[in-house]
């Protein structure tokens, strides 16, 4: 991630899937973004079995470009921000018929069912792994009382392509260009919420959000509420703290010698907490 790569091989870690059926999902997303002409590498071919080399593995095209900043702290460039909104603008639109056929692709956090069913368990892992914390309590009830407010994406027609883990720990940037998109295994149908609320945290450190939705609209991307991306924003927020939270513990019983997830555990949990605290804040502000 973040090199520059001939080849790209990898073997991937399902989520209800096989490591190979994972490897196709990704390599049929690819081929889609491709066709849309998001910038993402080429996919060249994909190999399910283990026999060639071990593991199954991807191939992509060459791109230039490295990796700069990451999920909390981007590159400080406003033209960078209007490239990423543009790339989401063109995801959104895409038809999604084609590549929802080829990958197989389900849907997450869909429904307001899926939502209280996704909530508690999420609830139940931190609090298993982690002291009790006041502001993560608040959030979590905060979303619990506005799923039935949630326009979903049946009723309101957005069923999208989500990339579902995009920020810039996931983007390759050449100077001021945006080269690559990357990371694309947790690609799933869902809201366009989702994206624009993984990234919204992100995008208010360097531009306004009016700008990066107006760029976002240019490109083609839908009209979304603001209460669908404040709910996703936190929603994304309190996933991730669950995230980072097995991951720490992880590393706490010697599954993970990863000194990059020892970073991760030590630094951006508690950015992640004051983080959510901000956007809050900020929404019940808004709300008033």
């Amino acid at each position: 991630r973040g090199l520059d790569h001939e080849a790209v091989g990898r073997s991937k870690t399902g989520m209800g899937q096989g490591i190979d059926q994972r490897c196709v999902v990704e390599f049929e997303v690819l081929r889609h973004a491709w066709s849309l002409g998001l910038k993402v590498p080429k996919p060249i071919l994909v190999e399910s079995s283990t026999e060639p080399l071990g593991a199954p593995f991807l191939v992509v095209s060459r791109l230039t470009g490295r990796q700069e900043g990451d999920i909390f702290f981007p590159p400080v460039r406003e033209t960078l921000m209007m490239q990423l909104a543009e790339q989401l603008g063109r995801l959104h639109k895409g038809p999604i018929d084609e590549v929802t056929k080829a990958a197989g692709l389900k849907t997450k956090s869909f429904t307001a069912d899926e939502l209280r069913a996704e909530l508690p368990a999420m609830r139940q892992s931190i609090a298993r792994l982690d002291p009790p914390c006041r502001t993560i309590d608040i959030v979590i009830d905060w979303l619990e009382q506005q799923i039935p407010t949630i326009s979903g994406p049946i009723t309101s027609g957005l069923i999208t392509l989500v990339h579902g883990d995009l920020a810039f720990h996931n983007i390759m940037v050449d100077g001021n260009d945006l080269t690559a998109l990357l990371d694309w295994e947790m690609a799933h149908l869902g809201h366009p919420a989702q994206d624009l609320g993984y990234v919204k945290g992100a995008v208010e450190t360097v531009t306004t959000w009016q700008k990066f939705m107006d760029a976002y609209h240019a490109a083609g991307g839908p009209v979304v509420r603001s209460l669908d991306v404040d709910f996703y924003a936190l929603w994304g927020g309190i996933w991730l703290y669950s995230v980072f939270l097995q991951a720490r513990a992880g590393v706490v019983a010697g599954m993970l010698p990863d000194s990059q997830v020892v970073v991760v555990c030590s630094h951006l949990l508690p950015i992640l907490r004051q983080r959510l605290s901000q956007q809050l804040r900020a929404i019940l502000q808004r709300q008033a």
